[in-house]
């Protein structure tokens, strides 16, 4: 996808452009359009001419990355971040919605900084890929390298959160 952002009186927009052979999965945009729900970034679709595009109100909402970088977070701040975005994704389920078309980065992943609410990009276009590897890295990375994480709990809960990240046994629900 192509990205770029867009913003005009209504609000802010991430904008993703469709390539060509990417089809809409229109009962998906269907089901997300008609039941919005704060955990999935509202979308409306644009088609101009022969392009299609997907724009998602991030209106008051920042990117993790940008929320990351202005603010330290405590023990709790991070593991109601991590609880946020996991639930989210455990929502899909709820929606009919495949897990793997959810986009499970930092710059895409939004935050109202107000409330800390996480919200999910999801493109309602098949997709074919690993979401439980992409979600182990995206999590270890968060931890690892992303967060400003102030450490002084003293129950190492970073590490665990690592150690159980690297087991066998992984699990959303867990």
């Amino acid at each position: 996808f192509e990205y770029s952002y867009d913003i005009d009186a209504d609000g802010s927009y991430l904008v993703l452009k469709l390539n060509s052979d990417a089809r809409l999965l229109k009962h998906q945009v269907e089901i997300i359009c008609q039941n919005p729900n704060p955990a999935f970034v509202s979308f409306h679709i644009r088609r101009e001419n022969e392009n299609t595009s997907i724009c998602y109100n991030i209106t008051s909402k920042i990117s993790l990355s940008q929320y990351l970088e202005r603010k330290m977070l405590n023990k709790k701040e991070l593991l109601d971040m991590l609880r946020g975005v996991v639930k989210n994704l455990m929502l899909h389920g709820n929606y009919l919605l495949d897990i793997s078309s959810f986009v499970i980065y930092p710059d895409f992943i939004f935050i109202n900084p107000a409330t800390a609410e996480v919200s999910l990009i999801y493109v309602p276009v098949s997709c074919d890929k690993d979401s439980t590897d992409i979600l182990k890295a995206f999590l270890k990375d968060l931890v690892v390298n992303s967060a400003n994480v102030d450490d002084n709990a003293g129950d190492n809960y970073l590490q665990r959160i690592l150690n159980y990240l690297k087991s066998d046994s992984f699990s959303l629900r867990d």
